[in-house]
């Protein structure tokens, strides 16, 4: 499992602020919860950058493919948590071309691999995929993955340019809800 972690100097504006423990968990509640969302579209976001993946795949619209689930912050709980899961990704939607080698896919962007002995084919059920054959024999044929949504998540590059958007989001959040808390009570 994947997981960013989120501090602030809430301290800070928790002793400018006099809140009740009612309010402050509020505020967090809310705050770590929108953190959570935009974590989610900024994690889609840097992944799309070094992988030449589809949102469709990121958002778990495929059949095969994994989503981000978002566990929510209660009061009683305050922990936002994105989560990645899912199954490795068919090369099909990696941009496959059919050469006389084999076939060509670009899994990260700018970069082509060739799979040699590989053909691209659709099946009778109207499945299309990159296939390879167990042995000399026309079948059986299986067909070839990559790497799962929870991977793309893991990388260095994207958990680097994760962190900082992730801080930058709850401080914005905690600080709207903190201004709106004061507001609704008339302060």
């Amino acid at each position: 499992m994947i997981a960013i972690n989120v501090s602030s100097n809430a301290d800070r504006i928790l002793a400018d602020v006099a809140l009740t423990e009612r309010e402050m968990k509020t505020a967090l509640m809310r705050a770590l919860n929108r953190t959570a969302d935009g974590v989610k579209t900024d994690a889609g976001r840097e992944i799309r950058k070094s992988y030449n993946v589809t949102a469709k795949a990121l958002n778990g619209t495929d059949r095969r493919a994994g989503a981000f689930d978002i566990t929510r912050a209660t009061t009683a709980t305050l922990i936002a948590r994105v989560t990645a899961s899912g199954r490795p990704l068919q090369l099909i939607g990696f941009a496959p071309r059919q050469t006389k080698a084999g076939v060509s896919v670009a899994v990260r962007k700018g970069s082509r691999k060739v799979l040699e002995h590989a053909f691209i084919a659709r099946m009778k059920s109207g499945h299309a995929g990159v296939f390879v054959r167990r042995s000399q024999k026309r079948l059986p044929i299986d067909e070839k993955y990559t790497i799962s949504v929870p991977g793309m998540l893991g990388a260095k590059q994207v958990q680097t340019a994760l962190r900082p958007l992730a801080m930058e989001r709850f401080d914005k959040a905690f600080e709207q809800n903190l201004r709106f808390v004061l507001v609704k009570r008339g302060g």
